[in-house]
Formats: structure tokens, sequence, C-alpha cells
């Protein structure tokens, strides 16, 4: 497993706040009705060829996790974003995935495989580039806000 880490200045329930209301912008509902919400999504292939996914949201425990489920017609990966109070004003924020062959030991094999050291590094940055998107969403909204209420 592969898990990324990131600080974020903002209180927890900003922070949860955010991505959970994220969540229910793309799932089209409400945060209070995202268990159990599915949607599918069309996608690309390494090779060009375009496939479903299905998402849905499997874990919604306030303030602590929240799991996003996908399936494909071969695969299942699931993605926990892991939320950890740092005092009154901060927040870590984690992300980490864990992906399985629906029907083939061997593509589970894949997903362990690409947890080593060596061929990690791609799937490292994709969860730190996500990380660091949340991070900037969540700064710049405070950023406008703090020009709105300047004196001029």
């Amino acid at each position: 497993m592969i898990k990324e880490t990131i600080y974020i200045e903002k209180p927890i329930n900003e922070v949860w706040n955010f991505v959970e209301m994220e969540f229910a912008k793309v799932f089209k509902t409400s945060p209070s009705k995202l268990i159990g919400k599915t949607i599918t999504v069309e996608t690309m292939n390494f090779t060009g060829k375009m496939f479903n996914i299905e998402q849905s949201i499997t874990t919604q425990e306030k303030h602590k996790e929240l799991i996003l489920r996908s399936e494909s017609g071969k695969d299942i990966v699931l993605c926990h974003y892991q939320f950890e109070a740092d005092g009154d004003n901060g927040t870590y924020l984690t992300s980490f995935e864990d992906g399985e062959g629906k029907t083939s030991k061997l593509r589970t094999m894949n997903y362990s495989l690409m947890t080593l050291p060596i061929l990690r590094g791609s799937a490292k940055k994709k969860l730190r580039r996500r990380l660091e998107g949340i991070k900037m969403m969540l700064e710049q909204g405070e950023q406008k806000d703090d020009t709105s209420i300047e004196p001029a």
C-alpha cells in the first residue's frame, strides 16, 4: 500500500466539510446522502480504449475517514481519505489506495508489485498531487475570502 500525507493549516471540520462537499458535487447529492450513491464515469485506459468505472462512497465517518470504491470490469480500487486533527488549527490528510483484480489473481499481484520501492514513484506522485490539489483549493478559498474583506 502506498500512502501519502499532507498537512493543512485548517481545522479538521473545515477540511472534512470541503472534501465531503467536493464528493457531494461529483455525485450530485447532498453530503448526508453520499453513502450508497453510485455514479458511472467513462475513462480511457493507457491504450486509448474507453471503459466505464462505477464509483460509490462506501465509508463516511465524520472527521475520520471517507472511502471511494471504484469498480471496472476487471478491477476494484478503494481510495481512502483519512483525517487527523492537529490541535485546533491543523489537519493531517492521508490518502492511500488498495486495488485488486475482480477475477484475476495476477491483476491483484500487479497492485502489490506497484508498491515496491522501485515501481511506486508514479503512484506516490499521483496521491501527492491529489492531496496538494485539495490543500491548494482550501488555501485559495481563504485568500479569496481575505481579499474580499480587506478595506480598499
